[in-house]
C-alpha cells in the first residue's frame, strides 16, 4: 500500500495512466527486487540459509521492466488514456516542500540492505535497523504517541500478507505429499535433461500450483537440495547458478491470474485484472521467463 500512495501520486504528477500502476510495482516487488544483487528478498534468504551461497543475481529484469513501463506510460498518454484517479491520490503527499532530500529518504533503505550483508545478520534485524534509520531521521517529525500510531499501522498493514504467505505455506505442505511431487521427484533424478534446464522447469511448474514463488521454493528446497548437491559433486556445477535459476524459475508463473496475492492487489490498488492484467503478465511473468533463459543458457556455457 505504501508503493501504491507513492506510485498514484507519481501518476497524478506526470498524468500517466494510474492502471499501468499494478504492472510497475508488480515489476519492482515481485521480479528483480527478488533476485537483485545483495538484496535481502524472501527468496534469496531462502537459498542462502539452504545452499550456503551469496545473495547475487543479474540486472536484465530491472533494465527491461523500466524501460518497458516507461514506453507504455508514454504511449498510453499520447492515445489520451491519462491519469483520472484523483480521489486515491493522499493529500498528506500534497506539499511536497515537506519531503526530505533524496540521500535521507534512501538511508534506511541503504542502511537495511548494509547491515544484511556486512554484519551477517537475520533479515528480521537488519529491517529492524532500517526502521530505526528512519525513525531518528525523521523523529522531530512526529510526536511520541504519533510515532506509536504509525508503528502499529505498519505493522497491522503486513498482517494480511504474512497470513496469506502462511496460507501458501500450508498449501505448499500439501502438494509434498501428492503423488504429483513424487512424480516430479523422480523425474528430476533419473532425467538426462541438462541439470540447470530440469530446475528451472521443476521450479517454473511449482510457481504456477501454489502461485507464490517463494512457496515453490521453500516447498522444492528440501527435496532438491540433495540433488543439486550429488550434481555439483559428479558434474561440477555450481551452486551459486542453481540459487539463481530456482529463483527465476519460481517467478514466471507465480504471477498468473489464480495468483491469490495478485487478485488482492488488484483490490488494493483499485483496478480490476481487466485493466490490469496484460502489462503485468509482461513484468511479472515474460520478462522474468526471458531473464530466467538468459541465466540458464549463461549457466550452462559456464558462468558462475
Amino acid at each position: 500500500m505504501v508503493s501504491y500512495a507513492i506510485g498514484v501520486y507519481l501518476c497524478s504528477k506526470a498524468n500517466y495512466y494510474e492502471h499501468i500502476l499494478l504492472a510497475t510495482i508488480l515489476g519492482g516487488t515481485w521480479t528483480f527486487s527478488n533476485s537483485m544483487p545483495f538484496f535481502p528478498s524472501n527468496h534469496n534468504v531462502v537459498c542462502m540459509n539452504a545452499m550456503g551461497t551469496t545473495n547475487t543475481a543479474g540486472i536484465f529484469q530491472f533494465v527491461s521492466i523500466c524501460a518497458f513501463m516507461e514506453f507504455i506510460a508514454r504511449y498510453l498518454q499520447k492515445k489520451g488514456k491519462t491519469f483520472s484517479a484523483h480521489e486515491y491520490v493522499d493529500k498528506d503527499l500534497a506539499g511536497e516542500s515537506s519531503f526530505p532530500p533524496v540521500i535521507i529518504a534512501i538511508l534506511p533503505l541503504i542502511v537495511f540492505v548494509l547491515v544484511f550483508n556486512l554484519l551477517n545478520v537475520n533479515v528480521a534485524v537488519a529491517m529492524l535497523a532500517g526502521t530505526v534509520t528512519c525513525t531518528l531521521l525523521n523523529l522531530k517529525q512526529h510526536k511520541l504517541e504519533e510515532w506509536f500510531k504509525l508503528w502499529q499501522e505498519g505493522a497491522k498493514g503486513r498482517l494480511p500478507a504474512l497470513a496469506n504467505l502462511s496460507i501458501l505455506a500450508g498449501l505448499g505442505g500439501v502438494v509434498v505429499v501428492t503423488p504429483f511431487y513424487n512424480v516430479v521427484l523422480d523425474f528430476l533424478s533419473s532425467s538426462p535433461i541438462y541439470p540447470y534446464i530440469l530446475t528451472f522447469a521443476a521450479t517454473l511448474i511449482m510457481g504456477g500450483l501454489l502461485g507464490s514463488a517463494v512457496t515453490a521454493i521453500n516447498t522444492c528446497m528440501p527435496a532438491f537440495l540433495p540433488l543439486f548437491e550429488t550434481w555439483c559433486a559428479t558434474q561440477g556445477l555450481d551452486m551459486g547458478n542453481f540459487h539463481r535459476i530456482m529463483i527465476l524459475g519460481a517467478l514466471p508463473t507465480s504471477t498468473l491470474p489464480h495468483s491469490g496475492s495478485l487478485v488482492a492487489m488488484c483490490d488494493m490498488f483499485h483496478t480490476t485484472q481487466k485493466k490490469s492484467m496484460a502489462l503485468a503478465l509482461v513484468t511479472g511473468a515474460l520478462i522474468p521467463a526471458i531473464g530466467g533463459l538468459i541465466t540458464v543458457l549463461l549457466a550452462m556455457a559456464g558462468l558462475k
